[in-house]
């Protein structure tokens, strides 16, 4: 691939925002390992393929402003990769979140689509070098304070490896058989 155009910023890329807004998180095995995600020419997926209508993404609704995604990118031995990190926060401890919380802590890995508050969405765990590969691990801490107004509740945590640039999910997210509303 070679450099085929600059970049230029305008108003509304000065005036952005940052953190994630909403989460939708799948096991890596719901996504079909022959379509996954169809690749757009822009950098982009424009659709998803799931292994079955019994599956989808789930919504993980989190505490405001909790959220976030970072990648880090390192060069070694003629290879380039981006470390993936992200977390976000649950609140209040209680056997309804835990079960499920459990269950995502049980997973093999998972793929997320993030909407950040610039109503954007991004595909973390996936891309087209390492497909399925990319998916990320994750970590559930609790924690409870010695005061009353002390936290608690759950960080869930991210950690995984992609091979390019986390690409922009152009296509249906408010398609209830494939994301949860």
């Amino acid at each position: 691939m070679a450099l085929s155009t600059g970049i230029n910023i305008g108003c509304t890329d000065e005036n952005r925002r940052g953190g994630i807004k909403t989460l939708w998180i799948t096991e890596r095995d719901n996504v079909d390992t022959t379509s996954g995600f169809t690749a757009g020419s822009d950098h982009d997926y424009t659709a998803v393929t799931m292994t079955s209508t019994a599956v989808k993404f789930y919504k993980f609704e989190f505490d405001s402003f909790t959220g976030d995604f970072n990648t880090e990118a390192s060069a070694e031995n003629g290879s380039k990769v981006l470390a993936i990190s992200g977390d976000f926060k649950v609140p209040k401890q209680e056997k309804v979140k835990a079960k499920v919380l459990q269950e995502l802590f049980n997973t093999c890995k998972v793929i997320v689509v993030a909407e950040d508050f610039n109503q954007k969405f991004f595909v973390y765990g996936y891309d087209e070098f390492l497909e399925h590969s990319g998916a990320m691990i994750v970590t559930v801490s609790s924690v409870t304070g010695k005061g009353l107004q002390d936290e608690s509740g759950y960080t869930i945590a991210f950690e995984g490896q992609m091979a390019e640039l986390p690409r922009e999910f152009t296509g249906d997210t408010t398609d209830a058989t494939k994301f949860e509303q």
